[in-house]
């Protein structure tokens, strides 16, 4: 992609003068951390995961697992959720989906506008002339009209 750009160098500008190669693809991004929910709900996974293998049969000669209480994961579950949505409600103002997960967002851009102008082609007679008299500069995204 390749957009025209002006050269503000002359007063008028009847065409462009410089091409500028522009990649259409690339894309600023934010990156948001998330939250950690192990560390929130202060989980201790290495003993989650020990009781877990002692609570059924495990033999690695034949390679099978069976009768595991499958309730200790989903008492963890519980507890990390409930962990997660008090400090979610105590300590966040206003969470986003990004916020509590982690990703991406594109930042907000601002476009300001430096200064303009408003010039009658019809010169100074006709019903809406005056109108057009009129200059006006805008700067810092506030229109101050002049005379």
């Amino acid at each position: 992609m390749r957009p025209l750009v002006y050269s503000f160098r002359r007063p008028v500008h009847p065409e462009a003068d410089t091409w500028v190669a522009l990649d259409a693809s690339f894309k600023q991004y934010v990156y948001l951390q998330g939250l950690d929910a192990i560390e929130i709900s202060g989980l201790d996974v290495e003993q989650l995961v020990d009781d877990f293998a002692a609570s059924g049969t495990v033999d690695e000669d034949l390679g099978y697992v069976q009768n595991l209480d499958v309730s200790l994961i989903e008492a963890a579950q519980e507890q990390v959720a409930n962990a997660m949505q008090d400090f979610i409600e105590d300590q966040m103002e206003d969470p986003t989906t990004g916020d509590v997960l982690g990703g991406r967002k594109a930042p907000s851009v601002r476009i300001v506008v430096v200064s303009s102008k408003i010039v009658s082609k019809r010169g100074r007679t006709g019903a809406d002339s005056e109108v057009f008299r009129r200059t006006q500069k805008i700067s810092a995204g506030q229109i101050v009209p002049t005379t």
